[in-house]
């Protein structure tokens, strides 16, 4: 009989020793597995913006970046919804110097780089696993994750002889 009590606690120990490393690992790939899906998201948002951007459509009584923004939003599945449009940006460059964005009413004209971005979207792990990521942590510093895409501005449409205003 007691042999039997000590084998059935062995037994509950070993579980938990077992079970909590588990779980664990449930956890971060989960967690790891979500970024990556969200990464691939904005990606594939932000090329989408910039595919709409080239061709200079805008929506109706709309500007340019504001309609390739609601480009974006629209592909990200709902994640860079309400407030989260500030980290979608949109910057113009000449082909001569990709280094400073090009400001301005024709910034967007034809043979200009147009570069679409998500920038610093906060994202917080679902489950802290380590004693650094407790909810102080989490919430001053959680991941940021950033996509970018860019293209040339193809020519303006024909009968148009200025692109639309930004």
């Amino acid at each position: 009989g007691r042999k039997r009590r000590g084998q059935r606690g062995n037994a509950m120990v070993e579980a938990v020793l077992v079970l909590v490393p588990l779980m664990a690992m449930i956890f971060a790939i989960f967690d790891f597995s979500l970024v990556i899906f969200l990464k691939s998201t904005f990606q594939f948002a932000v090329r989408e913006g910039v595919r709409y951007a080239i061709t200079y459509q805008t929506e109706t009584g709309q500007g340019h970046d504001l309609s390739i923004k609601h480009v974006v939003q629209n592909r990200a599945l709902g994640f860079l919804s309400g407030s989260k449009i500030s980290c979608i940006q949109i910057n113009y460059y000449l082909p001569s110097n990709l280094t400073t964005p090009v400001t301005g009413a024709n910034s967007n004209f034809p043979g200009n780089v147009v570069e679409v971005a998500v920038v610093s979207f906060p994202w917080s792990w679902l489950a802290p696993l380590s004693p650094d990521m407790d909810q102080t942590h989490r919430r001053h510093s959680p991941l940021a994750l950033s996509a970018s895409s860019s293209d040339v501005m193809q020519g303006l449409p024909v009968g148009n002889q200025t692109p639309p205003a930004r």
